[in-house]
């Protein structure tokens, strides 16, 4: 069993679509193909059930890709101890755009500081769609915030990086402050919901903050965390 067949397995089960999965790798179809049968072979059990053309990750498969992950992840951190200290070494990390915007700055900075030549990769993620990415090992960390912190699994290491203020915005003629003078003005979540809003389309589990915000002077703070493993 090679530790490359297992990275290329996490991409086909993530995918359950091998040209979706070569396309990601730079590969053909066909080459995952001959790495997954090497796979399944060493281990003597189908990982995959296929069903004509489609393939759908079958329960051996599903375990095998914690205990992957798991291997991967340490693979790559002693190719990165002992070839000359994170030698092209990939930080991956899935969080939604906006708290890409407000920290991906400060962790490229701190990936600097430790890994000079380490480089960091963001991926655009819902939240729960993030956490799900780093338990199949496609990811190496997941930026969140609390709103889906009982979603993370007790084995995953949390730490808080810190925290994100939120406004709810409306214009000078909208019904809702239309000839009121105090700034900010304060209304219901109920009242909110009567009108058509915008929020940020990638987690909708920080939208739903600021629009709960409103009951507090349209402002929230959102704790970030980071996920690993």
């Amino acid at each position: 069993m090679e530790i490359d067949d297992l990275e290329k397995f996490l991409v086909i089960a993530a995918t359950e679509n091998l040209q979706r999965a070569a396309d990601r790798l730079d590969t053909s179809a066909g080459g995952l193909s001959k790495s997954l049968r090497r796979l399944e072979t060493a281990l003597d059990t189908r990982l995959f059930d296929r069903v004509g053309k489609q393939i759908r990750v079958n329960d051996a498969g599903r375990r095998l890709q914690r205990r992957a992950a798991e291997i991967v992840a340490m693979a790559q951190q002693t190719r990165a101890e002992f070839g000359g200290l994170a030698r092209g070494l990939e930080c991956r990390v899935a969080a939604p755009a906006m708290l890409q915007l407000e920290w991906s700055r400060r962790i490229q900075q701190c990936l600097a500081l430790q890994q000079p030549d380490a480089r960091l990769s963001m991926t655009s993620a819902y939240e729960a769609l993030a956490l799900r990415m780093l338990v199949r090992g496609e990811v190496d960390f997941a930026l969140v915030t609390d709103a889906v912190a009982a979603q993370i699994p007790d084995d995953m290491s949390v730490r808080s990086v810190g925290s994100t203020t939120m406004r709810v915005a409306a214009a000078p003629s909208h019904p809702l402050v239309q000839g009121r003078r105090e700034r900010p003005v304060e209304v219901t979540t109920e009242t909110i919901l009567r009108y058509p809003f915008a929020a940020p389309r990638i987690s909708p589990s920080v939208a739903r903050s600021a629009v709960s915000a409103a009951t507090a002077g349209a402002r929230t703070r959102c704790r970030a965390r980071s996920v690993w493993w």
